[in-house]
């Protein structure tokens, strides 16, 4: 339930109505960080929902704030999971670019953004050789 405020005639009623739910929700990204260099790459968006709302459908957009670092190439949802693929690809440009999600349903839009970094970063981790 969900309490709204009613004027009339100068007189402010407050009263209960059955809302109709929660806006979407979008949670966090596996990585901020991808190679200089490696062409197409695949963000995945955890916490992804409808808020709770049963059947509600959700569409999952992402845009870039700067398409000569890192572009949209395409995103990936299905309905009822809990998270999103966003394909991008970076522009062989160092730099950053802000990364937003938007998830919407029939409550509204929610946006999320993200700090992408293009840059030279390599895997932590023991070096392996074959003899």
């Amino acid at each position: 339930y969900c309490l709204k405020l009613l004027a009339t005639n100068l007189i402010l009623f407050a009263a209960f109505f059955y809302c109709h739910g929660s806006i979407p929700t979008v949670g966090t990204i596996t990585t901020n960080k991808i190679n200089f260099g490696t062409g197409t790459n695949y963000i995945i968006v955890n916490g992804i929902s409808n808020g709770g709302d049963g059947n509600q459908t959700l569409t999952v957009s992402a845009t870039s704030s700067d398409n000569t670092v890192l572009s949209i190439v395409g995103v990936t949802y299905t309905q009822g999971h809990s998270m999103a693929v966003i394909e991008v690809q970076e522009k062989q440009k160092f730099g950053s670019a802000t990364l937003t999600v938007t998830a919407t349903d029939a409550d509204g839009p929610v946006n999320k953004p993200f700090t992408i970094q293009v840059g030279r970063f390599y895997q932590t981790g023991g070096i392996h050789s074959l003899y």
